[in-house]
């Protein structure tokens, strides 16, 4: 039996788009490997959800060299000196939530509108909209972010923390008009993905196409939206556009296995049989090339990526229980170990 017949692809059509819980940690996106979509059709290609986690920013200087707890030690004993300075209260809140301790975020928020007196700052405003949606209080959340987008509409993080609470609620098109505005404001990678996930959601697949290609435009070409079209065009069946969009990447960046790899996928739910074949020993060969130049846990798991395409799933079981003994956190080895389970979702006759 073909290898393409064998592996069958997971179907999660009525699965959602996940939402992240927003802590306002810095954005955090692996765009080196496949990760399963959320929200996949049938053809299931091996592609990741980017989901966003988001840095949301208030007043002070981020000292991004210290240790989160150091820096809260820092403005402790500096609001031990100074208890009526309100942007010291507000910066340790923003650490606070960050690292997740919602319910301490939420005292110094309180105690620094309480010390602006009866017209808060639209900085404090945001930032206690945000405290909320950390703690899971979207309907609050979203009282706080307006009020804090009356007062400075030109920030974006405000918007973008208003899009995650009606998103939370589930009202997906005031969340989608939302970011729409944050990125007008400032377009960045991860808010291009978060909208376009929502509007895949919703139905509007034109919407998101549109949106991701503005984003190519507008920012460089960033991998993650170049992965979401690759996507997309594949779950409509558009191959040749699918391809179309991995090629460049492939001349950029030649003897890569991961693009000949994402090509091979494509191909075989193509029906084009042979050649995928041929882009899966195509990836192998790069992959075992940059294998005989240094070590890493990634090109051996592109490694195992091809031996599954190429139908030796016992070798690429192997490979893998390797990688994870030793990496057991490796988020690409632990993706495609779940599609080893499941059905690799590359590979199946149209």
């Amino acid at each position: 039996m073909n290898p393409c017949d064998r592996l069958s692809p997971r179907d999660n059509t009525n699965a959602s788009p996940r939402v992240e819980k927003h802590r306002g940690l810095r954005p955090s996106v692996d765009c080196t490997f496949p990760s399963p979509q959320r929200r996949s059709v049938k053809e299931g290609l091996f592609l990741p959800t980017l989901a966003a986690l988001l840095c949301f920013a208030v007043s002070g200087p981020s000292h991004a060299h210290e240790e989160p707890s150091l820096r809260i030690q820092s403005l402790s004993k500096a609001i031990q000196q100074s208890p009526n300075d309100h942007n010291l209260r507000l910066r340790r809140a923003r650490l606070y939530r960050e690292e997740g301790h919602w319910k301490s975020a939420r005292r110094d928020v309180q105690k620094a509108l309480a010390l602006s007196g009866n017209a808060p700052s639209a900085a404090v405003q945001l930032e206690y909209g945000l405290v909320w949606l950390a703690g899971g209080h979207p309907t609050r959340a979203i009282r706080w972010l307006t009020r804090a987008i009356r007062g400075a509409p030109d920030v974006p993080e405000a918007w973008q923390g208003r899009g995650l609470a009606w998103a939370k609620r589930r009202r997906f098109s005031k969340a989608i008009g939302d970011y729409s505005r944050a990125i007008a404001l400032q377009p960045t990678p991860d808010r291009y993905i978060q909208r376009g996930q929502w509007q895949e959601r919703v139905g509007t697949i034109d919407d998101a196409i549109q949106g991701y290609e503005d984003g190519m435009r507008r920012l460089n070409e960033p991998v993650s939206l170049r992965l979401a079209l690759i996507r997309l065009h594949t779950q409509q069946k558009q191959y040749g556009l699918a391809i179309a969009r991995i090629q460049p990447m492939e001349r950029q960046h030649p003897h890569v296995a991961e693009w000949p790899l994402r090509r091979a996928n494509i191909l075989c739910l193509a029906g084009k049989q042979a050649e995928a074949m041929a882009a899966y020993r195509e990836g192998l060969r790069d992959a075992e090339g940059a294998q005989r130049r240094r070590q890493s846990a990634l090109i051996d798991t592109h490694r195992a990526w091809a031996f599954l395409g190429l139908g030796d799933a016992a070798l690429a079981r192997k490979i893998l229980t390797d990688v994870l003994k030793k990496h057991p956190k490796l988020a690409p080895a632990r993706e495609l170990q779940t599609h080893l389970k499941n059905g690799f979702p590359g590979c199946q006759r149209p």
